[in-house]
């Protein structure tokens, strides 16, 4: 009798991670328009949630790094002082999810998103979902894999 193991491979499913203390999350099977948005009240529940994942695909994240902007290409909302202090903490965000995937030996891309930041009626124009004013986050995500395959 001959024994043999069949690997069966698993769906690819791209992720894209916007970082902070608000985190988006967007999750698309390449070649589909199946579009996922997710928003976290923290990146360790966002992190768990692409663990959840893993488990059924074979996933490649894309992760917006603030650490790769320009000193001034990168800004929170406040007054100029806070601005600094947003940067540091996205940019720590960054570093935490970077150690993550090596942690975890997923697939990942760091990369600085560009265009991001887009209106929810233009978002729902070039993708189909309607998002509220409020979930930037998720729109940002979902802008960082939208397109790729």
């Amino acid at each position: 009798m001959i024994g043999f193991e069949m690997k069966v491979s698993k769906t690819r499913l791209l992720i894209g991670i916007d970082p902070g203390s608000t985190c988006g999350m967007a999750t698309l099977i390449p070649n589909s328009k199946c579009l996922n948005l997710y928003e976290f009240g923290s990146n360790v529940q966002a992190m768990f949630q692409v663990i959840e994942l893993s488990n059924d695909y074979e996933i490649e994240l894309f992760i917006e790094d603030a650490r790769l902007y320009k000193k001034s290409g990168f800004h929170a909302k406040t007054s100029d002082k806070g601005r600094l202090q947003g940067v540091g903490y996205v940019k720590g965000y960054s570093k935490e999810w970077e150690a993550f995937c090596r942690l975890k030996m997923f697939r990942f891309n760091l990369l600085q998103a560009k265009n991001t930041k887009v209106s929810p009626d233009f978002f729902e124009k070039l993708t189909g979902l309607k998002t509220l004013k409020t979930q930037t986050h998720m729109r940002d995500a979902a802008m960082i894999i939208f397109g790729r395959s």
